[in-house]
């Protein structure tokens, strides 16, 4: 049985990237969730930012992600396949639907 791909992607994500990923109690995290949830951009009925129109619980989590307004700032690089060079998470997602 072929799993779908965002169970396959957000399994490898999990594995490879949990240094990625800002969790509950971390500094830079309650920062940005502060931040955001005091910004007039934020919509918190739906929870998206609306000047880059993201999901913003997901988006205060990955540490490679910046605000659009410069209220925080990328605390990392986007991870990038040492093997290609390419974004990992871009060239994953594309090799599992294209396969």
């Amino acid at each position: 049985m072929k799993l779908p791909v965002s169970k396959i992607i957000t399994r490898e994500m999990g594995m490879t990237f949990n240094k990625y990923f800002l969790k509950d109690g971390d500094a830079t995290y309650e920062n940005r969730k502060e931040l955001c949830n005091d910004c007039e951009y934020y919509s918190s009925v739906v929870k998206i930012c609306e000047k880059c129109h993201c999901f913003i619980p997901m988006k205060m989590r990955l540490a490679w992600q910046s605000c659009p307004i410069d209220k925080w700032k990328a605390t990392k690089d986007e991870p990038i396949d040492p093997e290609t060079g390419a974004h990992y998470i871009d060239q994953k997602y594309y090799a599992l639907e294209n396969a």
